[in-house]
């Protein structure tokens, strides 16, 4: 592990390792400065202000090197700054439900351009070219004859290694979590109705663990069965399992996406209603999924065979690069790194 004196003096309320360097993060401060610090020479290198952020809001950070997006997590107002150039984007949502919605964010790639996925209605991604600013999904959704729509809360986006798929942990009424997934070149063209319905058990938790294996390839974690939405029977018939996977290939014709293996597990904290609360992630050398909760941090294989229980003190603090294999936390002022092959 790792520490710096420099960080000391910033008030840092984000941070998100780089894809590209596992040595440069960065780094937003509460008067909304957004610094690139390197941990390998201790020092700041790179710092933009910006002012499109509430300072009281929770922040989240999307790091795909040169882009950097910083979204208010609940709130309404996101930015993406292009490092290499200094421009810098705003954005914004609408303001439905969005106090229980993570600001749907994340960097996906088409003909070989890195472009941004992003919410603009509680029902609506937009797809946008960060290089120029320019809008790729211009559409009119009627909500009369159904044309572009999608009776759907977007929340948190999970963005395949190659960044031509992706997965939506939103919600639909009721409220009731809905995971939906879809592929980036189709939805440029066809929108929110190309995307496909997950087949799970649904529940009271959308933001659920979730994770790519790779580009084809996901998993999500599983709820105990809410004895409120399933008869006794079904519950009664139900096996046991704590994660299933899915594969794009096996999309049905009528939108749905069956899962094809599951496994069972103690992985995750549990809260009210056996819903599973945490992170979800893979190491793809390592062929290791990671759990991460208030339970603890757990390296899985893809059979559901517990590879490590990792000794770190307060679990949940610690966050997972997937590019790096990393697990990474600000603590007490210092930037804390472990490789995760260290205890495999």
């Amino acid at each position: 592990m790792q520490s710096s004196e420099v960080i000391k003096s910033i008030p840092i309320c984000a941070y998100q390792v780089s894809d590209t360097d596992r040595n440069l993060f960065a780094l937003l401060d509460e008067q909304q400065a957004l610094h690139l610090y390197s941990l390998k020479d201790h020092h700041i290198v790179q710092t933009f202000q910006l002012t499109m952020l509430h300072p009281s809001n929770h922040s989240s950070i999307y790091f795909s090197a040169p882009y950097i997006a910083v979204a208010e997590t609940f709130g309404l107002n996101a930015a993406v700054i292009d490092t290499d150039s200094g421009y810098v984007m705003r954005l914004s949502r609408e303001n439905y439900h969005s106090d229980v919605c993570s600001f749907a964010l994340g960097f996906v790639r088409h003909n070989n351009k890195t472009l941004l996925m992003h919410q603009t209605q509680w029902n609506r991604l937009d797809v946008t070219d960060p290089a120029t600013g320019t809008l790729l999904t211009q559409r009119t959704i009627d909500h009369s004859q159904q044309k572009n729509y999608l009776d759907y809360f977007h929340s948190r986006l999970h963005i395949s290694p190659g960044k031509n798929n992706f997965l939506i942990n939103g919600w639909i009424w009721g409220p009731q979590d809905n995971v939906r997934c879809g592929e980036v070149g189709t939805f440029l063209n066809q929108y929110e109705p190309s995307t496909m319905h997950v087949d799970y058990s649904n529940g009271y938790n959308w933001d659920r663990p979730a994770t790519f294996i790779n580009d084809d390839v996901f998993v999500i974690g599983v709820d105990d069965p809410d004895p409120a939405l399933y008869d006794e029977d079904e519950i009664q018939q139900w096996i046991p399992r704590r994660l299933q996977f899915y594969n794009f290939k096996d999309a049905q014709s009528d939108g749905l996406l069956p899962q094809f293996k599951m496994l069972d597990g103690d992985w995750f904290e549990k809260v009210d209603y056996g819903e599973v609360k945490g992170q979800l992630h893979y190491a793809p050398s390592l062929k290791a999924l990671v759990a991460i909760s208030n339970k603890g941090i757990f390296a899985i294989d893809l059979q559901g065979q517990l590879l490590a229980e990792i000794p770190l003190e307060n679990p949940a603090q610690w966050m997972f690069s997937t590019e790096h294999e990393m697990l990474y936390r600000l603590h007490d002022h210092h930037m804390q790194t472990v490789a995760l092959s260290k205890y495999l």
